[in-house]
């Protein structure tokens, strides 16, 4: 059974692109050292969520920055991995570092969109350093270029919020979009401190 790093290319960086020298200065040989490099970095939003280039430089990343440079990587390389953009569920089990959020503003859970990597060996999450690799459970699933994870991937992450508040009618009585969207920065920030 392949581990989820093992699901990624082993190519070598022999391109001639910037970001395959810039992997290779830093000791990655493959495609997948370059993951398993990326994956150790602290979670951490960087000055620019549109810059995935800033993972190198800060030395953090979030679930977009970190696979969006991968996914660049990949494209430089020619290699067949692709971005994608899901929907996990962000609840008391699934991320007890939020449970204190969600029960202090009454929330069973949230939609959170998250970004995976997707090769035909299936799914890796390299977002968090002491992370097995696998995604969490996805309800919902869509392809993402680097290139939307400013505004596009949020107004997609609003809709789904809507479409929440919509279809429990509870939620909506008590929360508009923005208090809903202040409660899943409330959940950010308790994943980042722990």
């Amino acid at each position: 059974m392949l581990t989820p790093l093992d699901r990624l290319p082993g190519t070598p960086l022999d391109g001639p692109g910037p970001l395959g020298r810039e992997f290779r200065d830093l000791g990655c040989e493959t495609f997948r050292d370059a993951a398993r490099w990326v994956q150790r970095l602290p979670y951490g939003r960087n000055a620019d969520r549109t810059r995935p280039e800033l993972v190198l430089q800060e030395r953090q990343g979030t679930c977009s920055t970190k696979h969006a440079l991968l996914a660049l990587l990949a494209e430089e390389q020619g290699l067949d991995v692709e971005m994608r953009l899901v929907f996990i569920r962000l609840d008391r089990g699934t991320s007890p570092a939020v449970a204190g959020v969600l029960e202090r503003h009454g929330v069973d859970f949230l939609p959170e969109a998250h970004c995976v990597l997707r090769t035909a060996h299936g799914t890796v999450d390299l977002t968090h350093p002491d992370g097995s690799g696998e995604p969490p459970e996805i309800f919902e699933e869509a392809a993402i270029d680097p290139e939307e994870l400013g505004e596009p991937k949020v107004l997609r992450h609003r809709s789904r919020l809507a479409k929440l508040l919509t279809d429990d009618r509870e939620l909506g009585k008590r929360f508009d979009l923005d208090q809903l969207w202040d409660v899943r920065e409330e959940c950010i920030a308790a994943l980042k401190s722990n």
